[in-house]
Order: structure tokens, then C-alpha cells, then sequence
């Protein structure tokens, strides 16, 4: 049997997929346990049960749950050879350590996660690395109004935790502000341009600069239920080169000043040629089945070999086509249809399961040789899956 790896996070799917190419045989403790991710998997504990006939539970379970899948795994398959963590936990170090404490995990250090993740410093860094970001004020709830007047409108309010767009809301006057405010919030300037992302991957010496991506945020034709959820990427962003080098650059002074390892990526927005940093992803991205397509790579590998010190320098990758993963978001309260029956659909969740509007139900993965064809591709297939998820809608 190929070597046994464990893979921890919201969505382990695409990092499954890309360890089982990789020659790895994966155990997974992931939030959605969907029924692609378990036919990649030996093994796999996830948080949700998706009961056919029942509605979807979601919530914002604590991270205990994920401790204690891991340790199931680990009682269950006591030759794991180290843990990768995916997204859903880039602001929570202590669970990074708690985790480490129990299974060698390749990838950022605790002390990485937490500079990422503390604002006032990851905000201050940039700004004594000259690279250009939104301006940005840390508050509490009680004072986001005072922060809001002081950059004016319009604006970004984000909660300091969380991920996907989850809490993110855009502020054009003050009646948008939300009302029961509490914990700390970030409250930045609004950029109106385009949502991009870079990846990289990164040795204690060198990095190697994949791709620069465009991101699906808010967007409208896969029913999202917010402006800033998270929906997918398109690789690579057209006319990437422009801002190639400026991004390359920012990025070495940033992995310097962070020293970060393996598999990593900076969102930001792209205006009139210029960049604003928004955040680091210290671990795998959401766009990782995009760029290994587009550019024949597999990240896996290259991460479990920078994390070992083994990564050989990639010269600057060349795209061939472009490649789409779009997240669709249910219209309308139903009961799932059997979803393998489209094609190129990807995190497929059980047939049967009752489902409110703006749930994530799949995502889809298209190719082409531009982006109007992947794109062209992408609405086709998830129109004709609303218009059928909405006309199986459940009244009252």
C-alpha cells in the first residue's frame, strides 16, 4: 500500500485528489465528508451528516470536533505518515499546534499561522515592505462606526475570523453597518477592481511562483448567499504577465519576512495595474485543481518536498488554456437530486438531502482555451442545475 497521509479541513477534496495523483494514500477528517471525497479516501470522518431526507445541519462547529476526528484516524490507522491542513483553520494557531502535538504536520510553522492571522502585525509588515494594501483599521464592535468615519464610505467590515467570505459585508452607508456588532472587526477601505489570487511554493531558500488567478467572489449566477462569498477561480488571470513581477517581488519580500513553507497564496485586488494586498492563505487554495491543470503540476508533491527540504526550482510556468472551478450555491430550498449525473461536477453532495437557499451543493471544473469558454461552459451547466434544483422547490 502507498504511503498513508492524513489531510485535515473545510474541503479536503481537491487535496485528496491531488495526493492520490501524487502516489499517497489519504485519510481525511473534512467538514462535508461528500461523496467524491470518500471514493478518493481510505477513510474519512466528517463533521456533517448528510442524511438523505434531512436537512442539511450546517453550523460553525468548534474545533474540537476536527481534534477528535483526527485522533479516530490516528487510533484507526496508526502507520500515518504526516498531516497536511487545508483551509478552515488559518485563524486558530493553537489548533495547528494541538494538532502537531499528535501527528507530524508538513507546512507553515504555528508561529507562521499566527503572524498571518494577527492584523495589527501582518498590516504592519506590509506596510514596512512598501507593498500597497487597503487602508485598514483593527476595532472593536463598539467603535467600528468611528472606524468607518475616519476612512469613509464606501467600505469593507470583516470579522478578524473566519474564512470564505464568511461574515464580510460591503458598507456604503450606515445603514448597511449590521446591528448586535461584537468581537473585533476589520474595517477597510473599499477597492473597487478586480479579485485575484497568487500561489506559490516555498523552501527555507527559494520560491517557486506558480500562478497568478482570478477570483469567483460574490458571484451572482452561482447563488451565493453573500457579496464576498467565496465561488470558485478561473487560472490564470487574463493578462497576468502585467502584474507578474510586481506580485513575484512582493511576495520574496513577504516569504522572507514570514518564512513561510510549502504551498501558500496571497489574495488581493487588481486596479488600473496596481495590487492592494488583502490576506495570506498559509496553506493550500481553494484554486490548487485549477493550476495543476493548467500547468501539469502537482502541488501535493511539490509541498511534501519543500516541506522536506527536497524542491527543485520551477522556472516561470507556462498556461496551457485556462481552467474554471465555480462553487454552486442552492436557489431555493429543496431536496437534492442525484448530482453525478452532470458532468464535470466536483464535491458532490448526497442525493435526498434537504437543502436551504444559498448552500453550497458542488462546484464544477471546466477547461478551454479562454476564459470566455470556461466561463461560457461553467453558466450553461450550473443554469440548467438551478432551474432544475428550483423546479423541485419545497413550498412554505
Amino acid at each position: 500500500m502507498n504511503e498513508k497521509i492524513l489531510i485535515v479541513g473545510f474541503n479536503t477534496r481537491p487535496i485528496a485528489q491531488s495526493a492520490r495523483a501524487a502516489g499517497f494514500t489519504p485519510v481525511c477528517v473534512d467538514y462535508w465528508g461528500d461523496l467524491d471525497l470518500r471514493s478518493l479516501c481510505l477513510d474519512v470522518f466528517s463533521i456533517l451528516e448528510q442524511k438523505p431526507g434531512f436537512p442539511l445541519k450546517r453550523g460553525r462547529f468548534p474545533h474540537s470536533i476536527y481534534i477528535e476526528g483526527v485522533k479516530l484516524m490516528l487510533e484507526r490507522h496508526p502507520d500515518i505518515s504526516f498531516c497536511l491542513i487545508g483551509s478552515g483553520f488559518d485563524d486558530n494557531p493553537d489548533f495547528w499546534r494541538e494538532i502537531s502535538r499528535l501527528i507530524r504536520v508538513y507546512g507553515n510553522s504555528v508561529d507562521t499561522i499566527r503572524k498571518c492571522r494577527d492584523w495589527r502585525n501582518f498590516f504592519n509588515v506590509l506596510d514596512n515592505l512598501g507593498i500597497p494594501h487597503p487602508q485598514t483599521i483593527l476595532t472593536r464592535a463598539e467603535r467600528v462606526l468611528d472606524a468607518i468615519n475616519e476612512l469613509g464610505f464606501p467600505v469593507v467590515l470583516k470579522p478578524t475570523r473566519g474564512s470564505g467570505g464568511w461574515g464580510k459585508k460591503l458598507i456604503k452607508s450606515e445603514k448597511d453597518l449590521p446591528r448586535n456588532l461584537k468581537g473585533d472587526y476589520l474595517v477597510q477601505k473599499f477597492i473597487n477592481g478586480i479579485n485575484a489570487s497568487c500561489s506559490f511554493i516555498s523552501t527555507d531558500s527559494k520560491i517557486s511562483f506558480l500562478s497568478i488567478n482570478e477570483q469567483l467572489i460574490g458571484t451572482e449566477w452561482l447563488n451565493p448567499p453573500g457579496n464576498f462569498t467565496y465561488c470558485g477561480n478561473i487560472v490564470p488571470l487574463v493578462n497576468w504577465r502585467k502584474i507578474h513581477k510586481k506580485v513575484h517581488d512582493y511576495i520574496s519580500a513577504l516569504t522572507s519576512e514570514m518564512n513561510f513553507i510549502g504551498s501558500n497564496g496571497v489574495d488581493f485586488i487588481v486596479k488600473d495595474d496596481s495590487v492592494y494586498f488583502l490576506e495570506v492563505n498559509p496553506r493550500f487554495q481553494g484554486s490548487l485543481e485549477c493550476i495543476e491543470t493548467v500547468f501539469g503540476i502537482n502541488i501535493v508533491k511539490l509541498h511534501v518536498d519543500a516541506c522536506k527540504g527536497q524542491s527543485s526550482f520551477l522556472h516561470q510556468l507556462k498556461p496551457k488554456g485556462y481552467s474554471c472551478r465555480c462553487i454552486l450555491y442552492s436557489p431555493c430550498d429543496c431536496k437534492l437530486i442525484d448530482l453525478r449525473k452532470y458532468k464535470q461536477v466536483r464535491d458532490i453532495s448526497p442525493p435526498d438531502i434537504i437543502v436551504k437557499r444559498g448552500d453550497p451543493i458542488c462546484s464544477f471544473f471546466f477547461t478551454g482555451n479562454s476564459r470566455e469558454e470556461v466561463i461560457r461552459k461553467a453558466k450553461n451547466a450550473t443554469r440548467s442545475l438551478s432551474l432544475e434544483l428550483e423546479s423541485r422547490g419545497l413550498k412554505g
